[in-house]
């Protein structure tokens, strides 16, 4: 399911409820996390078949996560969104995400929308990362 997230190959697939619990496993590790965020800006995912399959695997996963798992996926699901234009989806998602305080990036992602910053300093910001330092364990890791 992930793998499909920023893809252009067709619809998604149908999710079970143990590609939904590995996705949410995997999106809860913030190294999965920021890879999957630079991949959809960096490798020129961004065409708007690539968003609407994103924004759709993205709410399946929302929709199937339970109770504390939330955090991750409403926070990437935000950012795509607000990288989109938008605003009223990744403010919803914020919510969802508020639901768990204390997730840093959706912290950080309500203060970005909130001052009005400009997607694309953030766009720029995550092209500024190579994948291996977003892999990199030392200093990250499963923690928000």
């Amino acid at each position: 399911l992930l793998l499909e997230v920023g893809s252009c190959t067709g619809t998604p697939s149908a999710a079970t409820p143990a590609s939904t619990a590995r996705a949410l496993r995997a999106l809860a590790d913030i190294r999965v996390r920021d890879v999957v965020l630079r991949r959809l800006v960096v490798d020129d995912r961004t065409c708007p078949a690539c968003w609407s399959a994103t924004v759709e695997a993205l709410c399946g996963l929302l929709r199937g996560a339970p109770a504390g798992a939330t955090a991750p996926v409403a926070t990437v699901l935000a950012l795509i969104a607000w990288m989109r234009g938008d605003g009223a989806l990744a403010t919803m998602s914020l919510e969802r995400a508020a639901e768990e305080p204390g997730y840093r990036l959706a912290e950080l992602a309500e203060r970005l929308i909130a001052s009005g910053t400009d997607p694309a300093i953030w766009r720029e910001s995550l092209r500024g990362l190579s994948e291996s330092e977003c892999l990199d364990p030392s200093g990250r890791g499963t923690h928000p």
